[in-house]
Parts: structure tokens; sequence; C-alpha cells
């Protein structure tokens, strides 16, 4: 049976233990997702430092923990068709936010990452997420009033009316069309691609990648 390790992306000895184990069970690596994500939203001048460091900890060293405990067993998956990372990046790390730092370093951290793991035929790639409102529990608590306040608007369904008369196709982005873009990206149907950001937020225009 398959086993399940829970463990922080910020702890490198919980990560190397939780790899260890994917070692032990697999062998080898062909995919990894990293995912893990938290939100928050203050000015420059109410951003604390324990703030910045929680967000850069886990957003961009958890990410970076994440790919070098992974990395000697996605290496071993070259002759057989190369491993896959997608990270799930945010639209922020590619437009600029009010009140939101610290994105846009995981997004950087991926394309150098593509760029290193290329000889090992290791791909990594990025989805960039904007406003999936419905199904995430990041907007169930302040990060929901956060938001609302700086756009100004009320913080109940007025926010996803916002989101969503934003985007160029007026729709709303749900957690499974995050999940079809990762399972592409993970796949052999982009066995071509790396390096790139796709972006699933029903077109922002600001957020578009150049």
């Amino acid at each position: 049976m398959v086993r399940a390790a829970v463990c922080d992306v910020t702890d490198e000895h919980q990560l190397q233990a939780a790899f260890d184990l994917a070692s032990r069970e697999f062998g080898e690596l062909d995919i990894l997702v990293a995912n893990a994500g938290i939100a928050s939203s203050a000015p420059i001048e109410e951003t604390t430092l324990e703030l910045w460091n929680r967000n850069f900890d886990l957003l961009v060293q958890g990410y970076f923990l994440t790919a070098r405990a992974a990395w000697p067993l996605m290496t071993r998956m070259k002759e057989q068709g190369g491993a896959s990372v997608v990270c799930i990046g945010l639209k922020n790390g590619v437009a600029a936010a009010t009140n939101a730092s610290a994105r846009a370093a995981a997004n950087h951290l991926a394309r150098c990452l593509a760029l290193e793991g290329a000889r090992h035929g290791i791909r990594v790639n990025v989805v960039n997420l904007d406003a999936v409102i419905k199904g995430s529990k990041i907007w169930y608590g302040d990060w929901r009033k956060e938001r609302a306040g700086a756009h100004g608007i009320d913080s109940g369904k007025e926010l996803e009316e916002h989101y969503r008369a934003r985007s160029m196709l007026k729709r709303d982005v749900l957690p499974e069309d995050i999940a079809e873009a990762v399972y592409f990206l993970g796949s052999d149907m982009s066995a071509k691609s790396t390096g790139n950001m796709i972006n699933v937020d029903a077109g922002y225009v600001q957020g578009f990648t150049r």
C-alpha cells in the first residue's frame, strides 16, 4: 500500500523525509507539482518583517526546498523521457498588484530551474492563476476583506462580480480549470515545453507574459 507523507514545505528535514519515502515507494519521480500557498495583503508601511518572511518562506523558499529535494529523483527519469515540474504561480508574478508583494521570485525561480533542468530532461513550467474564489478556502478569511478593501468594494458577492467583470472573457476561474492546465504541463502533451507560463485567469491583459 502506498503511503502519504505530510510535511511543512519550509522545513528541509521534513521535505527530505517525504522524498526519501517517495524514493523507497517509487524509485523515481516523474511529476512534481509545487502548489503550497498562502495569501496576505498589506501596504508596504504595514508589512511587518514577520509577514514578509512568512510569504517568502512559503512561496519562494518552500518551492526551492521542494525542488531541491525532488531533483535527485527526477534526474533518474532522463532515459525514460524526462520529468516535469509544475509550479503554481499568480498573475502578481507578472503584473503588479496593490498591497501584494513577494510573488515574482517564485516565477523567476521556475525559469532558472528550467534552464538548469534541461540537461537532465526536466521540464519546469508555471501555471499563473488569478481570482480563483469558488472552492478556495483562501477567500474565507481576512484575505477576502483585504482584497475587497484594496479595490474599494464590498467583500460579499460584489467581489466575485468584480473579478468576473475585470476578466476579458467575463467568466469565473475554478479550481478544475487550474487542474487541467497542470495536467497538460505535467503530461507528455507538453513534452516540448519548458520555461513557460500559462495564465488561467479568464483573460487579464496586464498579466500577459512578454
